[in-house]
């Protein structure tokens, strides 16, 4: 009987140390992409030495709901999704999706790693990874004075972020 009962004992201490060690070691997956933004004053180029192929414009969109015992943090076409869930134990987080967030090189050090816990964060990530997933599909070696907005209202109790990126993309011209 002793062995039946601390064999069980194990057997539970295992099995919640499995859980907890799941919890723990949790990674969402992320992709990353980076592209350099400069003004055309900063080129130090010639006009002659690069060709304007576009004006691009990428959107965002993401849903925020707070309630006593969760937040919900959305993107609207449901690539990515984080629940934080507070209760006595702490903060557990929840996640589905990929986690999909672009940087302009030049704010790539102060922005790493996204707050999971910021709507606007998420949303202006995900707008400028569509937009250099855009400028790389139109053979771009760069965009020329991007700018961002970010624009939030409230529909019942879900706050929408939504934000828009658009820039120039640029190709260099090669030397002959």
């Amino acid at each position: 009987m002793k062995k039946t009962i601390f064999l069980a004992a194990i057997c539970g201490f295992f099995f919640s140390a499995c859980n907890s060690l799941q919890t723990a070691t949790s990674v969402i997956p992320e992709a990353v992409n980076t592209i350099h933004a400069t003004s055309f004053d900063e080129l130090n180029l010639n006009r002659g030495d690069y060709t304007i192929l576009n004006t691009i414009t990428a959107e965002a969109i993401v849903y925020y709901k707070e309630s006593r015992s969760e937040i919900e943090i959305e993107e609207a076409n449901q690539e990515f999704e984080v629940k934080h869930v507070l209760n006595n134990a702490g903060n557990r987080i929840q996640y589905s999706g990929i986690l999909r967030i672009g940087y302009l090189a030049n704010d790539y050090h102060n922005q790493k790693p996204v707050k999971l816990t910021s709507p606007s964060d998420i949303a202006r990530g995900f707008a400028t990874y569509r937009l250099i997933n855009m400028a790389q599909q139109e053979g771009a070696d760069g965009i020329v004075e991007p700018t961002i907005s970010t624009n939030i209202e409230q529909q019942g109790k879900t706050i929408i972020y939504r934000t828009i990126i658009r820039a120039k993309i640029i190709k260099l011209k090669a030397d002959r």
